[in-house]
């Protein structure tokens, strides 16, 4: 009776294999990367990998409060929008990003350009106040009709870090429709350990000194940036 010869066991490879197209070697296999030695991220992926994370921390904070301002008005591609607009900074320092946001419309189907595009605003800081003056020798223009107009002021606040420290916003008075706003000026008190601020302007439409807060009848833009 024969004996039975046993098969060679199959050897258990822990390691994966890939086919590669080489000109000069040609077609071939070897072992994937990190699949014997743990791959180990070069010095340039390592640091975009420590960027990418400081970038969508600060934008969720920046995200947070605008939602919190905006409400329903905020589109749903604000965020990818605002991404967008950091992901271009270089160096990633908290004032380069903010200021990268200037002219950032919250709404881009209905921006607050379409009403005005041309704002004249200042800001000055006294002790722990900041003051934001702003100026218009013009109305702005309306294509549906409007009995009146307001404008809301938002500022933001970060410390050196670049962590959110608060937010107020201040309204204007009541105005007729073609009316200009002349100079206005608003008073918003700085929260401790704050060095910047972002500030953004909103335009309200509306009847009997009530807006109506459509997403129509409104546009809210990010106007400015800067250190305390």
């Amino acid at each position: 009776m024969k004996k039975k010869i046993p098969k060679p066991k199959a050897q258990n490879n822990s390691f994966k294999t890939i086919t590669v197209h080489s000109h000069t070697y040609g077609e071939h296999e070897r072992a994937a990367r990190g699949s014997i030695k743990p791959a180990r991220l070069n010095d340039v992926l390592a640091r975009r990998s420590k960027e990418l994370g400081v970038i969508t921390g600060f934008a969720s904070g920046v995200h947070n409060l605008l939602k919190g301002h905006a409400g329903a008005f905020k589109e749903n591609l604000f965020w990818q929008n605002m991404l967008s607009r950091l992901h271009t900074v270089t160096p990633i320092t908290p004032l380069a990003m903010l200021q990268s946001l200037t002219g950032l419309e919250l709404n881009s189907r209905y921006p607050l350009k379409r009403f005005d595009n041309t704002f004249f605003i200042d800001t000055e800081k006294r002790k722990d106040k900041m003051d934001v003056h702003f100026k218009k020798q013009f109305a702005p223009q309306f294509n549906k009709p409007a009995e009146g107009y307001c404008y809301d002021v938002i500022v933001l606040f970060f410390n050196k870090e670049g962590k959110a420290t608060g937010s107020e916003t201040a309204r204007s008075r009541w105005m007729k429709y073609n009316e200009a706003a002349g100079e206005l000026a608003f008073t918003f008190s700085i929260p401790a350990g704050s060095a910047f601020y972002l500030l953004c302007l909103r335009l309200h439409t509306g009847i009997n000194g009530v807006p109506t807060n459509g997403i129509m009848s409104q546009g809210m833009r990010i106007i400015m940036s800067d250190e305390l």
